[in-house]
């Protein structure tokens, strides 16, 4: 499996680690995963996407579409995107707006929870690393 999901605040903040490539069936399995730890989660989920060992991006237009059905569910609170590429902060940045999704660019675990540590403060518990 090319990725793999796990609570870092459990309930709250969502850890999904993507590695090698991820074909599109995948992709929507991860979807589908996502959403429903979400739902058994307590909102606001915040969810952390490891992609620094991807290879792969999703380019075409039914990936996007899944994609952004994830972003619009309403027990998500912020997404944060962890690559070290400038290039990958630049596009985080547009689709956050595009989406009008609250969305961020990191490039360490360690940084995407200092972020969400200043913008929820209701997140008491530590991360579970």
């Amino acid at each position: 499996m090319s990725y793999e999901l796990s609570w870092i605040i459990p309930s709250r903040v969502l850890l999904i680690e993507l590695e090698g490539t991820v074909p599109t069936d995948e992709m929507i399995r991860l979807n589908s995963e996502s959403l429903a730890h979400v739902d058994a989660g307590q909102a606001p989920v915040h969810i952390l996407i490891d992609a620094t060992n991807l290879n792969n991006t999703p380019v075409n237009l039914h990936e996007l579409s899944e994609l952004s059905k994830t972003m619009h569910h309403e027990g998500i609170g912020w997404l944060i995107l962890i690559n070290p590429a400038k290039m990958v902060s630049f596009a985080t940045s547009i689709l956050s707006k595009l989406l009008q999704k609250k969305m961020k660019s990191a490039d360490s675990i360690q940084e995407a929870l200092m972020l969400l540590e200043r913008v929820d403060q209701t997140l008491d518990a530590q991360p579970t690393l």
